[in-house]
């Protein structure tokens, strides 16, 4: 079911924006009764192909959204069926991804030592985050600039925690392989399909700070990037 800026969804949501993602349209909504804006986002109709996948995408928003507060995880509220789809609603960040202050070189405007201090500040409280939801037993297993999200303050918050792990083997395209990881940034274990850990997304971490300095991806595989550090 797709809406229009404008719509009202159950007579509680008003959508006031709409975005394509990853995995499909994510919508900015204003929840009337909580005077709060949320995104509210659905996998593709392909992506959820039976009932054990709807089922085990649900189980994931659950652990999500059970990791509580941190200053540096965007909340999950909860997931809602809505004629048939499952909806998840998060907190909605305004300054948009990592992904986006890469491309838009927003990342890098002023002088050099400002640029820096910049990406060290994202560092961190990239980090931050992730140590947290490690510390509640939980792997993200898809840590990208993508997966970064800045509030208009600067604020770096991570989101998404294991949605990519539900993408089915015959829909896995592109950069995204089977188990839903993202080639430029998965770990060695991820890419011979061997056991996850908190590891794993330090890896991935290290990449993207990586990218943040260089400016863009120049390799295909994560295991390329110490390579390229290297190089750099």
């Amino acid at each position: 079911m797709n809406w229009a800026i404008g719509d009202t969804i159950l007579g509680k949501y008003r959508v006031d924006d709409i975005f394509t993602g990853g995995m499909g349209l994510v919508y900015r909504v204003h929840h009337l009764e909580w005077k709060l804006d949320l995104a509210m986002k659905c996998p593709k109709p392909e992506y959820l192909v039976d009932a054990a996948a709807m089922l085990a995408f649900e189980q994931e928003i659950e652990t999500w959204a059970n990791l509580g507060l941190h200053s540096h995880i965007v909340t999950c509220y909860y997931s809602r069926r809505i004629e048939g789809d499952t909806f998840v609603f998060s907190e909605f960040v305004t300054g948009g991804s990592l992904r986006d202050w890469i491309a838009s070189r927003k990342l890098y405007q002023g002088e050099e030592i400002a640029s820096i201090a910049r990406i060290i500040k994202i560092a961190a409280e990239f980090a931050w985050g992730m140590d947290y939801a490690h510390g509640k037993g939980l792997v993200h297993q898809d840590i990208k600039p993508g997966n970064v999200l800045l509030s208009d303050a600067g604020t770096t918050k991570v989101t998404d925690f294991g949605l990519a792990r539900y993408l089915p083997r015959a829909l896995s395209k592109g950069l995204v392989n089977v188990a839903g990881y993202t080639r430029p940034y998965a770990s060695p274990e991820q890419l011979t399909e061997l056991v996850v850990s908190p590891a794993t997304d330090v890896w991935s971490w290290a990449v993207t700070i990586l990218e943040m300095f260089m400016g863009g991806i120049f390799w295909e595989y994560g295991t390329a990037a110490p390579a390229a550090f290297e190089h750099y």
